[in-house]
């Protein structure tokens, strides 16, 4: 079977290493790769954001 070619990125990032173990450990309950499991908590971040404001970067004036 043929796959669908789509554009990609590819990189490479860090993280700290309890962070990764966490996230391979999550990919592995899921049955997923390391980078399907990002992509899938990347993908569900954006339609979450979309469907709520997003959190500010900076806290706004008064927040404590």
């Amino acid at each position: 079977m043929a796959r669908l070619k789509v554009d990609t990125w590819r990189g490479a990032i860090r993280m700290p290493l309890p962070l990764a173990q966490w996230l391979q450990a999550r990919a592995d309950a899921n049955y997923r790769s390391l980078n399907a499991e990002l992509v899938e908590m990347v993908r569900r971040a954006k339609e979450d954001e979309s469907t709520s404001a997003p959190m500010p970067l900076e806290p706004t004036k008064g927040s404590p």
